[in-house]
């Protein structure tokens, strides 16, 4: 994230808990408005302005969509919005919701192609000097397998991909890490991500002495397979330092600590860590 945007939303979240005058705060509430502000700060240099007013209707209505994405009504029978939304009022107003979000992104990308165009040449050295959103790096080298540029529908793809992959995320993560902090001088202990991850067998295999044919769905339980006590000793214990070089963990199979998920669907991110 742009360093002046991260230090201007740092200060704003100061000042809401400034205002708490001492009186506990739920820490998970703090850091989903803030969270929500910053990737739309950071992804298309939009300011909800969420962490400083909870009634804030872009918040309200992504939490509204994200939510309506785990019914598992629709989950197990997609085609009821498909063919017959207009009988579940409920669900199209979800709908009607997350098209006003798509436009206000389809809003900033149209300004930001307006502004990039607009923008003499002779001014693009120093606007390169910038602090730039993620929207507008991608749209100034952003290219397919092709080498065209991105269309707008792509690129709202991405910016939902983004918004919806980080925002629930780093709100565990920042959470998790207040509440920890808060018992010990360090951390880590919860994992951000889901703790059930599900595949499907592209070939026929096995595990444990079981046999899984091809096509079959299986889940795995990270949260049990990282306190597996056939793998770590005492594997309930907060103990960061079997993770330090020289650590228990060294040596081990890189499968039995996923934090970053494993296989061609790895987080990237796991490479800074």
């Amino acid at each position: 994230m742009p360093l002046q945007v991260f230090g201007n939303l740092i200060d704003k979240l100061f000042s809401v808990m400034d205002q708490s005058n001492g009186k506990s705060a739920d820490a998970y509430d703090l850091m989903e408005t803030w969270t929500f502000d910053a990737i739309g700060n950071a992804s298309f240099g939009y300011d909800f302005g969420a962490v400083t007013n909870s009634n804030n209707e872009w918040f309200h209505r992504y939490n509204d969509v994200v939510e309506a994405t785990i019914d598992s009504l629709y989950l197990f029978l997609p085609v009821l919005e498909r063919k017959y939304l207009d009988w579940f009022p409920n669900q199209k107003k979800i709908h009607d919701e997350l098209s006003v979000f798509l436009y206000m992104i389809q809003h900033n990308i149209d300004e930001k192609r307006r502004k990039l165009v607009d923008l003499p040449s002779r001014d693009r050295s120093q606007e390169t000097k910038k602090e730039k959103d993620l929207l507008q790096m991608i749209m100034e080298s952003g290219e397919d397998e092709n080498g065209a540029a991105l269309t707008d529908e792509e690129l709202k793809s991405n910016m939902c991909v983004f918004f919806f992959s980080g925002h629930g995320t780093t709100t565990s993560a920042f959470s998790f890490a207040i509440y920890y902090l808060a018992k010990h001088p360090f951390l880590r202990i919860a994992g951000p991500t889901d703790s059930l991850i599900s595949r499907k067998a592209n070939k026929d295999t096995g595990s444990g002495g079981v046999f899984i044919p091809k096509g079959t769905d299986a889940t795995l339980s990270i949260y049990n397979l990282q306190r597996n006590p056939r793998v770590w000793n005492n594997p309930e214990k907060f103990d960061p330092e079997r993770f330090a070089s020289g650590g228990k963990a060294e040596g081990k199979d890189a499968n039995v600590w996923i934090l970053f998920s494993s296989g061609s669907r790895f987080v990237l991110a796991r490479n800074e860590f």
